[in-house]
């Protein structure tokens, strides 16, 4: 599948990753997705799996507007540009370019919010105050021959590079207001979002451990606080 290049009707934004460099011998995990040094990210055997969905899917683009376009074109989320991408009635793989404008993406049932400083943010069930997951591949590790002195560090999505780079998937999750407002899933968030209920809520975590890495950890506790708002 060739790269995503950006549609034209939005402005185009490359997405740069940051990473951390470590200058010694790496042995791979089975959890790092490895990029070898001097090889196209097209090449490697786990470049099928960077992808949300199994395949592309019809999916729709809602506006903050208001407005959506009818629904034919095939959306996927990509994991390793954490972009959006779209197959074209060519059969070329473009990519949804960013924009402020844009509010949420369906794919297949899935809804993804935008977020302009964090990405696509897979919401994950409806209620009042909603949880919501962002999925990237991190660069974990770029790894160099020692002898290899004029390499060249950076790594650049998209671009061959010097370095071995090693991948991780990370999930991280956020708690959406009412107001599509994302909040990182931390305890001062669940306090903040439910000023009214703060005494119920610290005895609720007193009495159940949540883990605010697990996503059923995280359902469990907005299950419970947002019945705490039903009359």
């Amino acid at each position: 599948m060739r790269h995503a290049r950006s549609i034209r009707y939005f402005c185009i934004v490359p997405i740069f990753l940051g990473s951390i460099i470590y200058q010694y011998a790496y042995s791979q995990s089975e959890q790092f997705l490895k990029l070898p040094a001097h090889t196209h990210y097209k090449m490697v055997t786990w470049w099928d799996s960077v992808y949300r969905f199994s395949n592309f899917q019809v999916g729709t683009i809602t506006f903050r507007t208001g407005f959506s376009p009818p629904g034919t074109t095939k959306l996927n989320y990509n994991f390793y540009f954490g972009q959006i991408d779209m197959i074209n009635l060519q059969g070329d793989t473009l990519q949804v370019t960013p924009s402020n404008e844009i509010k949420l993406i369906e794919i297949g049932g899935t809804v993804f919010l935008y977020a302009s400083r964090i990405g696509y943010v897979e919401i994950l069930g409806q209620s009042p105050v909603a949880l919501g997951v962002f999925n990237i591949l991190v660069t974990e590790k770029m790894v160099v021959d020692l002898q290899d002195r004029g390499a060249v560090s950076t790594d650049v999505r998209g671009q061959m590079s010097d370095y071995d780079r090693y991948y991780k998937k990370t999930r991280t999750y956020f708690f959406i207001d009412k107001g599509d407002k994302l909040h990182k899933a931390i305890k001062p968030s669940i306090l903040k979002l439910f000023p009214g209920h703060n005494a119920s809520i610290k005895a609720y975590l007193r009495k159940n451990y949540i883990d605010f890495n697990q996503e059923k950890d995280l359902v469990q506790l907005l299950n419970f606080c947002n019945q705490l708002e039903q009359p």
